[in-house]
């Protein structure tokens, strides 16, 4: 408004700056909140996609809500003060821009039909890359060994817990002849950096190569360690 108002405009600078802030905040908003609404269904997500993307979420509504409540409010009192009461002109790459987009724009509607059929093959092309890509949200990481990660009564002693731990490693030893040695460590690492209590232990599988195996797969192997696992009562436990 101000740039291409005349040079002996009726309407004070301020008045100029609310009319302009009037026309743009509707499709500003709209804008806004299209993109707060795609990030709405992160906050959905449980387990671990949850603890990863909820904060991202969060982060990006907050961000996006605060920088419309800062235009419509704070941006222009700002503007008031720093921009100049005259006449001025676009710079030469924004009219450079606009003459680019005007002629693409009016060739574009001269020959919708084409624009329409091109928008369609782009769509279908779009749906079949679609079934070429990989769709699993969080993809199984194989470092090669499995953990076995137990947790026991909270009221369990720590020689209890040993024991306990020490009647899994021979279960599994005897049970499962894919399965070369166990090591295992019982609540909290040395440096602390991974808070666990006693009656919680991380038992570390070796395996045998891979051409050793009696199993089928690695999910073979695991619904076998499973089996062992859920003869043994009083215990939780998870494999990663």
């Amino acid at each position: 408004h101000l740039t291409h108002a005349p040079k002996h405009h009726v309407l004070s600078k301020s008045r100029m700056i609310l009319s302009a802030m009037r026309e743009v905040s509707l499709p500003v908003a709209s804008g806004i909140v299209i993109i707060i609404t795609v990030f709405l269904p992160l906050l959905t997500l449980e387990g671990l996609e949850g603890k990863l993307f909820s904060p991202v979420a969060i982060t990006i509504i907050f961000a996006l809500a605060s920088s419309l409540a800062l235009s419509l409010t704070i941006i222009p009192v700002i503007a008031s003060f720093l921009l100049k009461d005259q006449h001025e002109e676009d710079p030469w790459l924004v009219r450079k821009l606009s003459a680019g987009y005007s002629y693409a724009l009016l060739h574009a509607m001269r020959h919708s039909k084409k624009m329409m059929v091109g928008a369609g093959l782009l769509l279908l092309l779009t749906v079949f890359v679609y079934t070429l890509i990989g769709k699993t949200f969080m993809p199984v990481m194989d470092e090669g060994d499995i953990i076995i990660g137990v947790e026991k009564l909270p009221s369990i002693s720590l020689q209890q817990s040993v024991a306990t731990d020490m009647f899994i490693q021979k279960s599994i030893l005897a049970k499962i002849p894919d399965v070369k040695s166990i090591y295992s460590r019982v609540g909290s690492d040395e440096l602390g950096l991974d808070p666990m209590g006693l009656n919680q232990t991380d038992n570390f599988l070796v395996l045998k190569p891979k051409e050793e195996w009696q199993a089928k797969s690695k999910e073979a192997l695991i619904d076998d360690l499973r089996k062992v696992m859920s003869q043994i009562p009083g215990l939780d436990y998870s494999f990663t």
